[in-house]
């Protein structure tokens, strides 16, 4: 039994090492493959001049109440464009607002 045992992993030893050559890039299999052994080259980057009259969008807070316990506060969003040292060319509103509901732990209920 023990002679069997040896060949039975002998030839599983063998299978396993030719099911991994067949499946590595150096194998006769994959000679149609190119593999780039260099690290490729950046390209330069394309300067140009940065324009700063993009819009860029801010929410805004433009109410804050208290409700049963809670302060919710509503944002709008605005559109704003800049100039080049950052000054606001134009604010424009925009249709998206949001609301921030959270607890007011100042708050107390009558008991």
């Amino acid at each position: 039994m023990g002679k069997q045992n040896n060949f039975h992993l002998m030839c599983l030893g063998l299978l396993i090492i030719a099911a991994a050559y067949l499946d590595s890039p150096f194998s006769f299999l994959n000679n149609d493959y190119y593999y780039e052994t260099e690290t490729p080259q950046p390209a330069p980057a394309v300067t140009r001049p940065v324009s700063r009259n993009f819009p860029e969008y801010e929410m805004i807070l433009v109410d804050e109440r208290k409700n049963n316990g809670y302060i919710i506060e509503t944002y709008k969003e605005y559109e704003v464009i800049k100039d080049k040292e950052g000054k606001i060319i134009e604010r424009k509103p925009g249709t998206r607002t949001e609301e921030i509901r959270y607890r007011d732990y100042t708050f107390r209920q009558a008991e």
